[in-house]
Formats: C-alpha cells, structure tokens, sequence
C-alpha cells in the first residue's frame, strides 16, 4: 500500500505511535529486579505512549528528525485488506467445534499494525 493510499483510506484513524530509539529500562526504574536496584541515571528517557493520525503519522514519518512508530492495533477496515496466513487463523472454537487434541489452539485475538521508516532498515 502506497503512503497515499494509506493517509486517503486510514489517515483518519487515531494509532498508537512510541519513540523510535527508547529505552524501556524505565520501566524498571528504581525497582529492585532479580536482588539487585535497577538505578537510572537522569538521561534515560522514559517510555511514552502517544497517539496521532495515521495521516498525520504519514506526513512526518520519513523525516530524520520524526523519532516515533506506529505500533497499534490494526483498524477493522484496514484489516479486510489484509490476508492473515492459515496457520494464524486456528483458535478458540466454539463448545461444538473444540477440538479434543489440540485444545490449546485459540484465535488470534487482534493483529497489529506496525508503521515505520529507517531509510529502508527495517527489520522485525
């Protein structure tokens, strides 16, 4: 899908976006963690969660200075354009369609949307 057809189809949904470079040792902060006190110096940033348009998002994302992503959960109307691989489609069945030797197979409870620019380094 092209940055486009994204901002006219999606734009107007609101995503969860975070910063790019963070550092989630924050959200151990000033606990203690396997015996020892996770200590912090001033300079690490915290974890944010903020939220934007798509569109907004796909306005700024491929600027150097843009520091978020967007990982939220998939729009339903996004989702109808994406075809999810059978083996994520097994799952929490109804009582009359359990399966007695596998059941642990549940469905996928949502899918995510993860948007992203690293002049082309992505990796996931």
């Amino acid at each position: 899908l092209s940055d486009e057809y994204v901002t006219e189809h999606y734009g107007h949904f609101k995503a969860k976006t975070e910063n790019k470079n963070e550092d989630r040792l924050t959200d151990y902060c000033h606990q203690v963690k396997f015996g020892e006190m996770v200590h912090c110096s001033e300079d690490i940033l915290p974890y944010v969660e903020s939220y934007m348009k798509i569109g907004k998002f796909v306005e700024q994302y491929k600027s150097p200075s843009f520091d978020k992503y967007i990982i939220t959960q998939m729009p339903d109307e996004m989702g109808r354009e994406v075809t999810m691989p059978n083996f994520f489609m097994c799952g929490k069945r109804p009582d009359g369609d359990k399966r007695k030797e596998h059941p642990y197979m549940t469905r996928m409870y949502e899918h995510n949307l993860w948007l992203n620019y690293n002049e082309g380094l992505n990796f996931m």
